[in-house]
Formats: C-alpha cells, structure tokens, sequence
C-alpha cells in the first residue's frame, strides 16, 4: 500500500474502510467476470 494521506486516527480509520471497499469491490468484480465466462461457455456449447 501507499503512503497514507489522511490525517490522524480518523484518516486512519478511513483509510482502513476505503481499503476494505476497495478490495471487496475487486472480489466482485472478479466474480461477475467468472459469471460471465461460465455463461459465455455454455451459450457455445
């Protein structure tokens, strides 16, 4: 991670949810991308 610019223990905090969000909003899009490939797959087949 980089450095953080939020000041004090509030910065800190927010920090820490953003990070979370972020990182939860990746899974989901990872999943929507298997979703996507799986149905592609069959819609071949």
């Amino acid at each position: 991670m980089e450095r953080d610019y939020l000041k004090g223990r509030e910065g800190n905090r927010a920090n820490a949810v953003l990070a979370a969000a972020g990182y939860n909003f990746h899974l989901l899009i990872r999943s929507f991308e298997a979703l996507r490939k799986t149905s592609f797959a069959y819609q071949i087949a």
